[in-house]
């Protein structure tokens, strides 16, 4: 959840208001930044294209983990 928002990210416009699903893959060295990747539904290919997102730790108000098939 970004500050100043009261819902969890989604970037899939157009499609569902779900949160997107993150996993986290380091802090960028030298910067405040995050990279997380998360799958993205293309429009055309039925196959989810693995899609890359950096931000700014600053920006971040709250994570929330998912829970893992045992």
């Amino acid at each position: 959840m970004l500050k100043g928002t009261a819902e969890f990210l989604a970037l899939n416009p157009g499609q569902t208001l779900q949160p997107t699903e993150f996993s986290f893959v380091r802090f960028k060295e030298g910067t405040y930044c995050a990279i997380f990747t998360f799958s993205q539904q293309p429009k055309v290919a039925p196959v989810p294209a693995e899609r890359e997102f950096i931000i700014d730790c600053r920006s971040i108000a709250a994570l929330s983990p998912l829970s893992t098939p045992s």
